[in-house]
């Protein structure tokens, strides 16, 4: 996810603050390989990234976010009862 916000200018001596989410809801098919052209692609700036702690409540969440709810079995028990 490092290298998820894209930096196409020239960032060198720079540094950016980012406080936010950042999410991937999928695996990309295509532009999966490395890029390969000249020397340096990008010149990246020292990346200051914090989470918002505002997101841990689902109150806050922005409109049309979406919602996954994950349930865990944890205990099994069989029935012997005749029907």
């Amino acid at each position: 996810m490092h290298n998820f916000l894209r930096y196409i200018e020239d960032w060198s001596g720079q540094t950016l603050w980012y406080e936010g989410s950042i999410v991937s809801l999928y695996t990309s098919q295509y532009a999966t390989g490395t890029f390969k052209c000249c020397g340096t692609v990008y010149s990246p700036p020292a990346r200051n990234y914090s989470f918002d702690s505002l997101f841990l409540n689902p109150a806050d969440l922005p409109p049309g976010t979406p919602r996954f709810t994950d349930i865990v079995n944890l205990t099994y028990r069989q029935d012997f009862t005749p029907n």
